[in-house]
This record gives structure tokens, sequence and C-alpha cells, in this order.
């Protein structure tokens, strides 16, 4: 299982995220959103505690139909031609595709949930969200990779 987990992880770190919408016209598509794994709150909220967040995000997850790109893993953000599987939205919101979670009995620990949370939590401490991925949180056995691990290990 590990290293699908980790697989996978790559894959979101590469496919998720057009960095951060809060300099876009990008909201939340209510016609999108399913209901996510059971475990997401959890998840949030042990991700909240690892990263020191002041306050957690609004999490949703789209799915079904929604996942129009990337051979049906991702959703697509027409107006700027992104295929993604997670943003975050104005640094208090995520939005993350369902598929690989739904391919791995709801672990929300192989979605973008960690690597858009480490957006929030750059956001969160004035560091600026990180959009390039160049700064602590997304370097090699920064924060996010600690945190993929860390849901693993918690069976999230």
């Amino acid at each position: 299982m590990k290293a699908w987990v980790g697989f996978v992880a790559l894959a979101l770190a590469v496919a998720s995220c057009g960095g951060d919408a809060a300099d876009y016209d990008v909201e939340v598509d209510p016609s999108k959103v399913v209901d996510g794994p059971a475990n997401t709150e959890q998840a949030v909220s042990v991700l909240s505690g690892f990263y020191g967040l002041t306050s957690a995000p609004e999490v949703y997850w789209y799915g079904g139909a929604a996942l129009d790109c990337g051979d049906g893993h991702a959703f697509e953000l027409k107006q700027y031609g992104w295929c993604l599987q997670g943003i975050t939205l104005h640094d208090r919101q995520i939005v993350l595709s369902d598929y690989w979670p739904g391919q791995y009995g709801g672990l929300v620990s192989v979605s973008a949930l960690a690597h858009e949370m480490g957006h929030v939590a750059s956001y969160q401490h004035g560091e600026g969200g990180d959009r390039s991925h160049v700064g602590h949180y997304f370097a090699d056995g920064g924060e996010v990779d600690q945190a993929y691990a860390m849901l693993e290990a918690a069976g999230l």
C-alpha cells in the first residue's frame, strides 16, 4: 500500500493545484460537489493541528461528471485551462477530486488534501500560499510529505 500511496502523492503533486486561486475569479461550484470520504473531517482536524492552522479550511469534493479531464481523475477550470485534482480557494476553501479516494476505499491520504492544506498553512503563517511550491512546505521531506505519511500511518 505504501508504494501506491507514494505514487499517488507524486501524481497529485504534479496534477494538483494551479496554485492558489486567491488571485483568480474561482468559486466552489455547488453543482459539482459530492459527499466526500467519511473521514474527511477527521483528516482535516489532524492536518490542521499538524500545520498549526488558526482555522480549518472548508473542504469540498468534486466527483462524477465534474471530473471532466485527466482521464476522469480531475476537474477542469475552463476559464484558465487548468486540469486539477485539488485547488485552494482564497486561502480558506479547498476543492478536491474524489477519484483516488474512491479507488482506495475512501482514504483521504490518496487525495490532494495534505498538499492543499500546505497552501493554507503557508497563507496562515504569512508566507503567501506558495503557488510556486518553492517553500519549506513543499520541499522534499517537508511538511506536505510528512502530512501524507502521517495520514497514511493513521489509516486515513
